[in-house]
């Protein structure tokens, strides 16, 4: 079996600098980058960036690697003027590495994080084929996903075959009726609806299963949706759910909460809302709480949409999909609708197959090897692309007053902390902060507001680096309090959202 939480990864011992010295660098750089200001962005910093990233891969931090990389990157947008470029961004971004850099002063399993997702052998499993989707990331990468509830390990797996898009012979739908992804099996999209007993297994902690050509999948039967476990028809349950995903603070997403089978009782007629490019279908609950199923028009979804819309859903019991948060609502995105006559893939079963050459899957699969480093990498491209989430905090006072303060700290990081400004603002906002019981909110600003109020001329190199690392931190905290706002907002209608009073997350994630 695999084991849930894995140990720690520790720093190499012939590693040319040790985990102290490459952590205190990317403190210095922090401190330079937000202290002479984002205005004053050079392609230097952007390098020593891309150093640092890889100064942790050499001491076993690469958690900390990809937000460097990740943060490089935003930098070298911004240098670019590319539209991409956001000095928002870009503090949200720095201010997380700050936090990641100080809470590994402590490390854990968990912050320290795993260099390449590892694939482990895990014997027989027995899955229940739920879903498929074609799909492009914004990372450059197609692929096709196909979907399986674990009826051995209680919870959720996943095969993928992806390439960087525009790869010559390789379409998604061509591939989800091609062979595979196990011998035993006809096609994915066969192995989509079917119950498999699988032999030989690997499988990485995160649920994705390998497409090794050791492993043998026996056929038993067609899936039935209705006798998995788990499925959810009170929609309160997904606010918790809602809060281990968008939550915030320095954990990461699980696969695992992402995915839903929904139960509803009800399913109302579809709305295409023109400015979103959006498909909207209303589906209530037993209690009549609604929750919209939404898919954004996209190349890939377009047929997808266009099902949606037209679906009887008369004698549709189901369906599978997975939970977003955005535009201060929580939704879900659908994958596959569980009707009586048989599931239907939204995104595969009435799309036309492109004009690309035959899939190169069989050739893939004879060789093995490839296949598993291409799951591997797109695993980690979709971990990044996971890396932030925009919270929405809407009209409500709470709301406005954190965006406002958000906003005096976009200002600072674009000058830079030893620019003269107007305090006021960020001192009035401390007071209201501790009359809403957000004291350490109240705190973080009040350290700023002192660190800032030193004349420019006397503030030296160390001085305006210790007056950025109190931006960041008070950049980091506002960001947390925001997104428990934005949660508590989502998910109002289902259940009644506890307020901590304290911006959200533990103490070790407010770092």
């Amino acid at each position: 079996t695999i084991v849930a939480t894995p140990s720690e990864l520790k720093a190499a011992a012939d590693a040319p600098r040790t985990r102290q010295e490459v952590l205190g660098s990317v403190n210095d750089i922090l401190g330079e980058m937000f202290g002479i200001g984002l205005a004053r962005l050079s392609k230097a910093t952007r390098q020593r960036l891309e150093t640092l990233a890889v100064s942790c891969h050499g001491v076993d931090l690469p958690r900390l690697e990809r937000w460097l990389a990740a943060l490089a990157e935003a930098a070298g947008h911004s240098l670019r003027r590319d539209a991409r470029a956001s000095t928002m961004k870009l503090l949200e971004q720095g201010a997380r590495v700050a936090a990641l850099a100080a809470a590994l002063a402590n490390p854990t399993a968990r912050l320290v994080g795993r260099h390449r997702t590892r694939y482990e052998q895990v014997g027989n499993l027995s899955l229940v084929g739920l879903g498929a989707e074609r799909w492009r990331s914004q990372s450059g990468y197609a692929g096709l996903t196909v979907y399986f509830w674990d009826e051995t390990l209680g919870n959720w797996s996943s095969w993928t075959d992806a390439r960087p898009a525009g790869t010559p012979g390789f379409d998604p739908l061509r591939r989800y009726h091609g062979y595979g992804p196990w011998s035993g099996c006809s096609t994915p999209a066969g192995a989509s609806r079917s119950r498999l007993q699988l032999s030989g297994a690997w499988r990485n902690p995160g649920g994705r299963l390998s497409g090794r050509p050791s492993t043998r999948a026996a056929v038993l039967g067609d899936s039935d949706p209705r006798q998995v476990p788990g499925a959810i028809a009170d929609w309160s349950q997904l606010a918790e759910r809602a809060r281990r995903l968008f939550g915030g603070g320095l954990g990461e997403r699980n696969e695992q909460d992402e995915l839903v089978a929904l139960r509803p009782a009800l399913w109302l007629p579809a709305q295409y809302d023109e400015v979103r490019q959006e498909l909207v279908r209303i589906v209530l609950d037993e209690k009549q709480r609604s929750l919209p199923l939404v898919l954004r028009f996209t190349p890939e979804t377009a047929s997808a949409v266009r099902m949606l819309e037209q679906h009887d859903a008369t004698n549709t019991h189901g369906s599978l999909g997975r939970l977003r948060l955005a535009g201060g609502r929580l939704w879900v995105e659908p994958i596959s609708l569980f009707t009586d006559g048989g599931m239907i893939h939204l995104t595969l079963d009435d799309a036309a197959a492109g004009t690309a050459a035959p899939a190169i899957a069989g050739a893939v699969h004879e060789g093995g090897g490839e296949e598993e480093t291409l799951e591997e990498e797109e695993g980690d491209e979709i971990s990044a692309e996971l890396f932030l989430s925009e919270p929405f905090v809407g009209a409500t006072p709470l709301g406005v007053l954190l965006m406002g303060i958000e906003s005096e700290l976009e200002a600072i990081a674009e000058s830079g902390t030893a620019v003269r400004r107007d305090l006021q603002s960020l001192e009035q906002a401390v007071a209201r902060l501790k009359a809403l019981g957000l004291s350490i909110c109240a705190a973080a600003i009040g350290q700023l507001v002192e660190k800032l109020r030193a004349a420019p001329q006397a503030m030296g190199e160390v001085r305006r680096a210790e007056a950025a690392a109190a931006l960041l931190r008070t950049a980091y905290l506002v960001r947390l309090a925001m997104q428990e706002e934005s949660l508590a907002i989502a998910t109002a209608g289902y259940a009644a959202s506890e307020r901590t009073g304290e911006c959200g997350g533990s103490s070790a994630d407010a770092t």
